[in-house]
Parts: C-alpha cells; sequence; structure tokens
C-alpha cells in the first residue's frame, strides 16, 4: 500500500510537538527548581540586577575597567555575595579561602554545564581540563613530570634563546618606528604571542613552531584572539547551556557540525591539534624503538612522559592517545596565558617606574649563570602580577547535593545577622572569584623587610 503524501508531514509535526513539549517540560521544571534555589540564598547580600535577560553580568564579564565591578562589590558585600545571572537566576559569588576550598575539593560540586561543553569543542574528551575525580588526578600526576623543578631548569636554554630573539624583534621594531626624541608606543602582545607559542612548542613538544601545521598555529591564534574579547552574545550563550537543558547529543553534534565562528575556531583547533599531536609522539616513539635518540638528549615534556611512564611500564598511567589528546590544552594554556600575564606585568611596571628601576638593577647585576630565584624583587614582581591579575580571575561550578558551605570569616546577612555558613540546593551556580581571593589585604607578596608591591601595581 503507497504511503499518504501527508503521512510524513504528519510524523515530522509529531516530532516537532513532541521536542516543543520537551523543552517546555524541561522549562517549567528547571524553573521550579530555580525558585526554590532563590528561596535558599534570599538572606544574602548582592547589587541589585541591572537586566532581566543578563543580570548582572556584564558589568562582571565587560567592565570598563579590569575587575571593577568585582572589586566594587567585594568591598560592599564581603567575601560572599549574590547577584543576578540571566533570565532572573540567582548565583553566588564567592572568595572566602574556606567556602572555596569547600566547593573546589569537596564532592559537592562539579563544572558548570557552559564551561564543560566548551572544554569538550576545544580541548576534546581526552584533555585534561575535562577529568574529574580521579582520573583528573592521575593525569596531572603524569603531566607534572615534565613540569618538575630539574624539568624546568632543562628548558632554560630554549627560553634564553626566544628571549633574545624577542629583544631583537623589538628593538628592529623600535628603530623602524622610532621618530626623533618622542616615545615609541608599541603593542607588546603580538610579540609576546609569538615568543610564548615558540616557548611552549619546545618545551612541551621538542620541536619549533615551524615544525607544526600551518593550520594549527593559524587556528591557535584565532582561539586566543576569541578567547581575550568577551562579548554579550557569549555570556548569553554561557547562560544557555547553563541552563543545562539540552541534551547530550545535540551539543555533541554542536560540536561535530558548527554553526557559526566560534563552534567552528574550536572544533578545527581540535581537529588540528590531534593530527600534529599524533605526529609528533609517533615521530618520538620511533625515535625511541630505533634508539637513535639518548636518554641525554629527553629535553620536553612529552619525551619525558614517553620515557618515564608509557615505554616499558606494563601499566602507564597514561595511554598514547590520552598524551595525543594533552596537546591542545598545551598550546592555548601555554600560550595564552603566559603572554596575557607578562602582557599585565609590563603595563605594571611602565606606571611604576621606581619598581621597574629596582628590577632592572637587579638584573643587570646577577651572574650569566645565576638562576632567576636569587633575584628576590623579580620574584615578587611576578608573584604580585599573577595575584592581582590571575589568568582564570572567575571560574564557574554548580551543587550536585545540597551542601552547606562554611566560611572562614561571618558576612553580614540581608536581615543584619551575620553567618558563618551559607546552605545552597541542588543545582545551585556558584561563581569561584580567585580575583577576590587574591585581592584580600590578608594575602600579598613580600619583600624589602614587608613592603608589599601592592602598593605600587595597585
Amino acid at each position: 500500500m503507497a504511503m499518504s503524501p501527508i503521512e510524513p508531514i504528519r510524523v515530522a509535526t509529531s516530532l516537532l510537538l513532541a521536542g516543543a513539549a520537551y523543552i517546555i517540560v524541561q522549562i517549567f521544571n528547571a524553573a521550579l527548581a530555580e525558585r526554590r534555589r532563590a528561596r535558599c540564598i534570599k538572606n544574602i547580600r548582592g547589587p541589585p540586577s541591572t537586566s532581566w535577560i543578563f543580570g548582572n553580568l556584564l558589568e562582571m564579564h565587560i567592565p570598563q575597567d579590569y575587575g571593577e565591578a568585582d572589586h566594587r562589590w567585594l568591598e560592599e558585600f564581603g567575601s560572599v555575595y549574590r547577584i543576578k545571572a540571566a533570565f532572573g537566576r540567582d548565583r553566588l559569588v564567592i572568595s572566602d579561602p574556606l567556602a572555596l576550598q569547600f566547593v573546589l575539593n569537596g564532592e559537592d560540586f562539579t563544572f558548570a554545564p557552559a564551561r564543560q561543553t566548551f572544554i569538550s569543542w576545544i580541548f576534546g574528551e581526552r584533555g585534561i581540563l575535562a577529568q574529574h575525580g580521579s582520573a583528573h588526578r592521575n593525569l596531572r600526576s603524569v603531566l607534572n613530570i615534565g613540569f618538575t623543578a630539574a624539568a624546568v631548569r632543562s628548558y632554560l636554554p630554549s627560553f634564553r634563546q626566544l628571549s633574545e630573539v624577542l629583544c631583537d624583534s623589538l628593538e628592529e621594531k623600535i628603530n623602524k618606528t622610532a621618530s626623533g626624541t618622542a616615545p615609541t608606543v608599541m603593542d607588546l602582545i603580538p610579540f609576546l604571542n609569538t615568543a610564548t607559542l615558540g616557548a611552549i612548542s619546545e618545551a612541551a613538544f621538542g620541536c619549533r613552531v615551524d615544525d607544526l601545521s600551518p593550520d594549527l598555529v593559524k587556528t591557535n591564534s584565532r582561539v586566543t584572539e576569541f578567547a581575550s574579547t568577551v562579548s554579550a552574545s557569549h555570556v548569553f550563550l554561557d547562560e544557555v547551556l547553563d541552563l543545562d537543558f539540552l541534551p547530550k547529543w545535540a551539543l555533541t553534534l554542536a560540536g561535530r557540525y558548527p554553526i557559526g565562528p566560534a563552534l567552528s575556531i574550536a572544533r578545527d583547533q581540535n581537529i588540528f591539534a590531534t593530527a600534529d599531536g599524533t605526529k609528533i609522539i609517533n615521530h618520538k616513539l620511533r625515535a625511541a624503538k630505533e634508539g637513535t635518540e639518548s636518554l641525554d638528549e629527553i629535553s620536553d615534556v612529552y619525551e619525558k612522559i614517553i620515557h618515564g611512564e608509557i615505554l616499558g611500564n606494563p601499566t602507564p598511567k597514561i595511554s598514547i592517545d590520552d598524551l595525543i589528546g594533552q596537546t591542545s590544552t598545551m598550546m592555548i594554556a601555554g600560550q595564552d596565558t603566559v603572554a596575557t600575564t607578562l602582557g599585565w606585568l609590563f603595563i605594571a611596571l611602565a606606571q611604576h617606574q621606581d619598581v621597574q628601576n629596582q628590577l632592572r638593577h637587579e638584573i643587570s647585576n646577577i651572574g650569566e649563570g645565576d638562576a632567576y630565584d636569587k633575584c628576590p624583587l623579580l620574584n615578587a614582581v611576578i608573584k604580585e602580577t599573577m595575584r592581582l591579575w590571575p589568568v582564570l580571575p572567575i571560574s564557574f561550578r554548580i551543587a550536585i547535593n545540597d551542601a552547606v558551605i562554611p566560611l572562614s570569616q561571618p558576612i553580614l546577612s540581608a536581615d543584619g545577622s551575620r553567618i558563618d555558613t551559607v546552605p545552597v540546593l541542588k543545582g545551585q551556580l556558584v561563581t569561584l572569584s580567585s580575583f577576590g581571593y587574591e585581592r584580600q589585604v590578608s594575602i600579598n607578596y613580600l619583600v624589602d623587610g614587608g613592603t608589599s608591591l601592592l602598593k605600587h601595581m595597585m
């Protein structure tokens, strides 16, 4: 019997109606759960909402000055306060040290859905940032082989050579653009990005940037550029994903068949990083099996892990595929974070010539073979920069159980009482503010008999 021409239309209509009903039910249940969570933390003070769609998020994520809103709210409300997220949802912002420890090290919170989705799109399911619990701890312990003090010292010759190339490039640029006695204005970030990409390529993979595929280098630059710019649309997408009503298969399809430039960049980064990682590690495995490389020549993270953990180990903690899966993470985390931190450091030194002059004097008086750890001011400047401008100023978690968050210091509640615990219900989103934690006056790096650089660099 022939199928009626209207039968496919009926099937399609039924599927659409079923999908719409599923979404409506999910949204309705989410709204009820959100009301219960909001009542649980209504006694926590916070700023008034400026928008139903975005709440306070645009003030936090797209401020005129770095951390301006966070610093103001921290001063007014203390180390735990409540803000409005998208669609009128309540979110806690936490910088109390005991509360941070409870959330990060306990079993009651996990990564927020939006964060997990982006991680899987960019770094893949095998990347260390996508792992949890014991899997994450095992992988981190293996990767630490390449980041011990002895391992880092072995990378110094490459870092020194790349620094000399960077200085030569800057000097050449200055000579080309200098005009009379007027000061030369330069954008350091492109130079720093090039230098840090070279550093992570040689230290992690044992190869020059020129040995990486042009597609990977180009896509990696696009990822770091995209990550450094936050728009209202990015914030909105995060909030939609954090509603957590989209099925996992739909998110997987979105990563594989992206719509829009952001998802395309993420997919390409994962593909190209996996391809280059496979090529690099297969080359190292062949060299090890053929005996063409001595143990004295092991000079990069991947080689240290291959020889120290995989080869000759009947029960390695990491597989070849897992090691390949770290390539995208190494590229992005190694380049963007270091370049950004150095950018803040140079801004601070440019604004405070006295600290810059002291630092120049200290560096000029060390011997050729002296390690940087013999430079107390240099170390203090680096640590203070990382404290005042952390690479990850905020991160996000969601409660997977009802919990009571302890506080190291009581905070003033909305009804005027002082509380030292904050109860939350399952599904509560929290923002962890390393920016706020590091800006607390009880934490600083001290030099010169107790004079904090915070006085100079704020």
